[in-house]
């Protein structure tokens, strides 16, 4: 027996036993616990169970006999008539629907519900009426709308802290640009000190030539390329000053480029504390803006300066390897290290292993670029009686 001539058997012994006890299907329909009604082919109420009336807040005998015309105003009934002849023209296909009912249950409230009807048919194969079941998704929807609101809320919510961080990382960066800027200028004033005491000495001399009445022209040109010289060193820390905070588009930069660009910077700085910078491995290409690496290296370097400025090891070398299999940048130092208090956030803003004398805005500026435009990243820990600062590009 197939599935389908089985299911007409079950359904035509429940016909009968229901012919039979015609308290079965009243008790089966009663013990449903959402509104079930039935209406026959002219739109009369023939059936209804319990939770049916108690929805409505009335009795069986309000609804049968009499079609939805004598029981809602002429607008919702229309709706309730064109929904059942739609059915009627649609027999085995069922309806589902949302609408909206006055229940006297709910203090004459308006529910919102689901109606979900379908035709039955006689036992001669003609249409018989309509049955159907109601489910209340008020509570449902309110649900959703407070739950829509509360969303609205959290995504205005995140929207606004969204605007916060920006402000704050724009404060940042701007703060990070002035503190660079500020090291910068201290770097340019370094390197242009001795450059300046030459083309004074070289002034003064040409002076006391022109007084004595030595100055030849051989004298004269002398003195004049030398001092057009140290011009010339003069002008070459400008450009170096100024390209490292031009902006420009990304493109394939060397890494070992960018770093000796980064120590040349610093170069007098080194060279007055007797620091040596040691560069090792094999160099590799990234996509970046120059400027931008540049920062990066220049604060890493700045800060092994600093730390060794302050500590006096008697180590003053600063280790710098390149890994082109795995395109990572390691420098340390043998310096101290940093605080162990700190080591854990030493990349949060406003966080400095130098106390007063800091920003605490370099490292975390440092981050900011390897992490969220390079897609790289960035470890510090001490090692060896030093600092260890690990960049993976």
């Amino acid at each position: 027996m197939s599935i389908e001539e089985n299911y007409k058997s079950v359904i035509g012994e429940l016909r009968d036993y229901t012919a039979k006890n015609g308290s079965f299907f009243e008790t089966l329909l009663n013990n449903i616990p959402i509104p079930v009604f039935i209406k026959n082919k002219d739109g009369k109420y023939i059936g209804a169970n319990d939770a049916f009336c108690k929805f409505f807040g009335a009795g069986r005998d309000v609804f049968l006999g009499k079609n939805i015309s004598e029981l809602t105003a002429p607008d919702i009934a229309s709706t309730y008539i064109e929904k059942d002849n739609e059915l009627f023209q649609n027999p085995g296909q069922t309806q589902k629907y949302e609408f909206v009912v006055d229940c006297k249950h709910h203090g004459g409230e308006i529910r919102n519900v689901v109606f979900y009807k379908n035709v039955f048919f006689c036992q001669e194969g003609e249409i018989g009426g309509i049955i159907g079941c109601i489910q209340d998704v008020t509570e449902r929807l309110q649900y959703e709308k407070a739950l829509l609101e509360l969303s609205g809320r959290l995504q205005k919510s995140v929207e606004e802290e969204t605007l916060k961080k920006l402000e704050k990382e724009r404060i940042l960066i701007e703060q990070s640009k002035n503190a660079t800027m500020g090291e910068m200028i201290s770097i340019v004033a370094h390197q242009w000190k001795q450059p300046l005491n030459a083309i004074s000495l070289l002034t003064q001399g040409m002076q006391l030539d022109s007084e004595d009445g030595e100055l030849t022209a051989e004298n004269f040109k002398d003195y004049t390329d030398k001092i057009l010289k140290q011009v010339d060193h003069m002008v070459d820390t400008i450009n170096d000053f100024r390209n490292f905070f031009r902006s420009a588009e990304p493109k394939t930069q060397s890494i070992q480029k960018n770093i000796e660009d980064s120590v040349t910077l610093l170069g007098d700085q080194f060279r007055i504390n007797d620091i040596t910078v040691d560069i090792s491995g094999d160099d590799f290409l990234i996509m970046s803006v120059a400027s931008e690496l540049k920062q990066v290296f220049v604060n890493i370097l700045v800060n092994a300066k600093d730390q060794m400025v302050s500590q006096k090891p008697e180590c003053r070398d600063i280790y710098i390897v390149l890994d082109s299999g795995e395109k990572s940048v390691c420098v340390s130092d043998r310096a101290g290290g940093i605080n162990e208090n700190i080591i854990d956030i030493v990349f949060e803003p406003y966080v400095s292993a130098k106390g007063d004398k800091g920003t605490g805005i370099g490292l975390y500026m440092v981050k900011m670029i390897v992490e969220g435009k390079l897609n790289g990243k960035i470890e510090a820990k001490n090692q060896n009686g030093g600092a260890v600062f690990k960049i993976f590009f």
